[in-house]
C-alpha cells in the first residue's frame, strides 16, 4: 500500500473516533467539545491543591507581590516607600 492509502485510513479513523466521541458526549458520559463541565469541581481542586501543596500558595502570592512593585516601579514610586504588609503584626 502507498502512503495516500495510510493518510486516508489515519483520516477516516479520526473522522469516526470524532463522530463517537460527540455521540457519547452527546449522552452526556464525557465533556469532549461542544459542552463544558459545570460546577464547583474547578474550586474543589484548587483546595486540595492548596491542601496537599502549600508552597503553591506561596509561589502565587510572591508572584503577585513582585508584578504589583513593578507597576509600582513603572508609576514612579519607590517600593521601599510601599508599607509591607507581608510581615504580620510588628511586636
Amino acid at each position: 500500500m502507498g502512503w495516500y492509502w495510510w493518510l486516508l485510513i489515519a483520516a477516516v479513523v479520526v473522522v469516526v473516533m470524532d463522530r463517537v466521541l460527540l455521540w457519547i458526549e452527546g449522552h452526556g458520559w464525557i465533556y469532549y467539545r461542544r459542552r463544558k463541565p459545570k460546577g464547583g469541581s474547578a474550586a474543589m481542586l484548587g483546595v486540595a491543591a492548596e491542601l496537599f501543596q502549600p508552597s503553591h500558595t506561596v509561589v502565587v502570592e510572591e508572584r503577585d507581590r513582585q508584578r504589583r512593585e513593578i507597576v509600582d516601579t513603572a508609576k514612579g514610586r519607590d517600593p521601599g516607600d510601599l508599607p509591607d504588609l507581608g510581615e504580620g503584626p510588628s511586636a
